[in-house]
This record gives structure tokens, sequence and C-alpha cells, in this order.
């Protein structure tokens, strides 16, 4: 949806014999075949920096390498102003005001709700997994494998 029509190929489902032809590695036994699927693909990199570019080019101040330290308050209404930031580079504290906050912190985010509230509760559980590299022998190039039934339910 989110992607547009025609930008991401679409997925499909492979045979268990194709599946062990493109990751030999794989165990036959209870093996019933694959799904290759092109929708986990995303550059956070580069989307960040198109969001910091053109909040930028609408006129922004941007920083990076920074941390929020506390949030700044409007003491007669209560609203969140702005932030107290520290430069992690330089160790240098300033104010960042702004008619509108938006907590866009990601795993981050239960962090900058508390300094809002610190009766809130979190709201994001984190969860720990691995990115493991292999050579294009274990599988072929530019694909990946997932395996999506995991002890504790991730994916």
């Amino acid at each position: 949806f989110f992607a547009g029509d025609g930008l991401l190929e679409p997925s499909y489902f492979i045979t268990r014999r194709e599946a062990r032809e493109k990751f030999p590695m794989l165990k036959e036994s209870g093996l019933k075949g694959g799904v290759v699927y092109y929708d986990a693909q995303h550059n956070d990199t580069r989307m960040n920096l198109a969001i910091a570019l053109t909040a930028a080019a609408k006129g922004a101040t941007i920083a990076n390498h920074c941390e929020v330290t506390s949030l700044l308050r409007d003491e007669s209404t209560g609203r969140v102003t702005g932030a107290r930031v520290k430069d992690l580079m330089s160790g240098e504290t300033f104010d960042v005001r702004a008619k509108v906050v938006a907590n866009c912190t990601g795993p981050f985010c239960d962090g900058v709700r508390k300094m809002a509230d610190e009766k809130l509760e979190g709201l994001i559980r984190p969860s720990s997994g691995v990115h493991i590299v292999l050579s294009d022998r274990y599988s072929p190039h530019e694909m990946g494998l997932i395996v999506p039934e995991t002890s504790d339910g991730r994916v």
C-alpha cells in the first residue's frame, strides 16, 4: 500500500525443492517450502536523511548527535513547548523551542514520554534479534532468510 503499485516485486511461494536449492543448509525434515517476499526492504538511514533535509528546506533547524535530557513547559498551561538537548559531540546543552513537539524517538519513546509524565507505563517492549551476513555460498545474491517461528513467538 505505502510503496505504491509496481515498486516492489510480488511475493510468491517456492517448493521444498526450490527452497533447498536456494538455501542448501536448510534441513529437509519438516520443510514444506518457502515464501519469497520483498516487503521488508527499508533503508532507514536514507529515510531519516530525507526527513531532515526536507525539514531544513521548509525552515526547520536540525541537529544531529543530540539527546533530549528534559522537556520544556509553558508554566501557565503545563504544555510541552520544547526540549533541553545535549550535543553528544561537544557536550554543550541548549534549549529547542517549538509550536508543536512530536515524540518521534522510535524505541526510545518511552523515555521521552516519561519525561512528560513519570507515572506513564511503558508502551515499548524491545525485542532482541540477530542479523547475520553470510557469504553467497549459503544463499542467493541479495536474498536473505527469515525464521518465522521462534520459541518466544517473534519473527
